[in-house]
């Protein structure tokens, strides 16, 4: 925390409504002063998550959760601490200052130079794009695919002459390293007997790949001349890995919360396309399968998606995948199988916007898409064929995460083999570890108690939260160690360090996730509720200490009779010394 100063994560979060930023991912109902939805970190009917804009904290009374907007992006977005600072300070305007000298300053500039860079690469192929007579080519091939200027300049393609070194000259005459260049993946060092460099990209279309604030990552090459590989692309780098990131999510992620789902393609050219029709809530899997890091990533965005992925053996399997990763991680998922071969670029340009959306109202659920397609052998309407249809199913099911739609699955499952049930249920529980309990398996965790164990203590430890003007008193006569919760006992730690706080001003310099989460329960009482809140702390010091002194009166008798019955005198003297209370205990 030393490399963030308080005083600018004070400005941060005095710059962000809590309820502004929660309201872009959950559909908040005003409910008295506070708001409340159904809590996204486990699975509820009832709404018990409540955002309180005075305090600008938020609660989940079913499953825990809670603290203030960093800690609500760092559980939803799975950010580190000071990467949900960053993302406030970007979205508030704010200039975040960086440690001097630290080994996060050179990996953060490091990083940043390779952004820089790729930048720079951008810049220059769509120059060459637009601005050569080289790039002619490129620009009639992307005439001929439907992609118009004002599309191509919005994704900002560009094009790599077909000279060897072009790109490599350019950077060295700026000042970067070979070695620099290669690990950002431009250029590549020469085999054999030739010294020196080339570049790695050569007479290509370019597409430069982002993240989802728009800063350049790496690039895709599509071949216009003769070349073995139809597409190139960066290699993995300090700052890119394919499988973390999704393609063209930069210029997606407004509309997928808009129209609440994403829709999934393969390719470069299924996105653009897609996006110059219409369809700007889509991104691309990077001409991968969708990995778990991809869906994470939707995950911030959305809970349903649809794949728009290749008719083909190949794009179906791919699918099948994506739909498993899909349903484990709790969304949503169906597939949008078009005709005849076409990809959606190629369905697209032929039956256009209309056609396709008619296809997404017709996308397929797990079990339907496993009928649609070619898992034929056997047939589907034999017995064999119904029970292979199940054997291929129920283990995805099994890892749905949700309830409900897990419990909708198995019901569709049994209409379409014309069986009962209990008897996919019976099978489910024999494929998963004999009977296990699914409802736990699935919700992956248990309802957390809030309610303390020592009472007098959460009351005093709240009543100086909402009252700070009474800690003075307090903190010189409540040693650390006379408070038996480990959690109170880290608050009170931290107020005890600290002139009189706010328990918001705690909560912006917290990074323990148990202390974030009890804070924001006990911040969530009203002050009328304590009329006399100093006479009350007062009271709750004086339980406190006399089940302290019990404590410590029982574990000295208990050391007195140990020392008598091993004829220790001297040490049973020396206890009686130090507490002269227990002799008058023991008589």
């Amino acid at each position: 925390m030393a490399f963030m100063p308080q005083e600018v994560i004070s400005q941060v979060l005095a710059s962000t409504d809590i309820v502004e930023v929660i309201s872009s991912y959950l559909p908040l109902r005003l409910a008295g002063k506070n708001y409340k939805a159904l809590c996204p970190f486990h699975t509820e009917k009832t709404p018990s998550f409540v955002v309180n804009p005075e305090r600008q904290i938020f609660h989940c009374f079913g499953c825990g959760e809670g603290g203030n907007v960093l800690s609500f992006l760092m559980k939803r977005e799975n950010f580190s601490f000071p990467e949900a600072v960053r993302f406030l300070a970007a979205r508030a305007g704010i200039s975040l200052p960086v440690r001097v000298g630290s080994s996060r300053r050179e990996e953060a500039s490091g990083r940043l130079k390779l952004c820089e860079v790729n930048r720079i690469a951008a810049n220059y192929y769509r120059q060459n794009l637009w601005e050569t007579t080289e790039g002619a080519l490129a620009r009639e091939h992307l005439q001929k695919r439907g992609v118009d200027e004002a599309t191509a300049k919005c994704f900002e393609l560009g094009y790599a002459l077909p000279s060897w070194d072009a790109l490599w000259c350019l950077l060295r005459g700026q000042g970067y390293s070979p070695e620099f260049l290669v690990e950002a993946g431009l250029i590549l060092p020469r085999t054999g007997e030739k010294k020196g460099y080339y570049d790695r990209f050569r007479e290509r279309l370019i597409i430069p790949i982002f993240d989802a604030t728009g800063k350049v990552l790496a690039f895709g090459g599509r071949a216009l001349g003769e070349a073995e590989a139809k597409y190139i692309n960066s290699p993995e780098t300090p700052i890119y890995n394919k499988g973390s990131h999704l393609y063209g999510l930069n210029f997606a992620h407004k509309a997928i919360r808009e129209k609440g789902f994403v829709l999934v393609v393969e390719g470069y050219f299924d996105l653009i396309i897609m996006h110059r029709m219409g369809f700007q809530n889509t991104v691309a899997s990077l001409g991968t399968s969708l990995t778990s890091g991809q869906v994470a990533l939707l995950k911030r965005y959305t809970d349903h998606a649809l794949l728009v992925f290749d008719p083909d053996r190949a794009g179906m399997n791919a699918a099948l995948r994506a739909m498993e990763l899909l349903l484990s991680a709790g969304l949503g998922a169906e597939v949008v199988v078009l005709n005849n071969g076409e990809d959606p670029d190629s369905f697209l340009r032929r039956y256009g916007q209309a056609a396709l959306e008619e296809r997404l109202k017709d996308a397929v659920d797990l079990v339907d898409f496993f009928l649609k397609q070619t898992y034929r052998s056997p047939r589907p309407d034999t017995i064999d064929g119904q029970a292979h249809l199940g054997e291929r199913i129920l283990p995805i099911i099994a890892k749905i995460e949700g309830r409900i739609r897990r419990a909708k699955y198995i019901q569709k499952l049994a209409e379409r083999l014309g069986v009962s049930e209990a008897t996919v249920v019976a099978e489910l529980r024999r494929m998963t570890a004999g009977g296990r309990n699914q409802e736990k398996a699935a919700s992956g965790r248990e309802k957390v108690s809030t309610e303390a164990d020592f009472p007098e203590e959460e009351k005093l430890i709240q009543l100086v939260l909402l009252f700070p003007e009474i800690l003075p008193g307090l903190r010189v006569a409540l040693a650390l160690e006379e408070l038996s919760d480990p959690v109170l006992r880290r608050i009170w730690s931290r107020l005890q360090d600290r002139s009189p706080r706010t328990g918001r001003d705690l909560l912006a310099e917290e990074v323990d996730e148990e202390v974030r989460r009890r804070l924001a329960c006990l911040l969530f009482a009203e002050e009328g509720e304590f009329p006399e809140p100093e006479r009350m702390a007062w009271d709750c010091l004086g339980r406190i200490k006399d089940r302290s002194e019990k404590r410590l009166k029982a574990d000295l008798s208990k050391k007195m009779k140990e020392a008598e019955k091993t004829g220790d005198l001297k040490a049973a003297a020396g206890f009686l010394a130090e507490h002269p209370s227990v002799k008058k205990q023991k008589s």
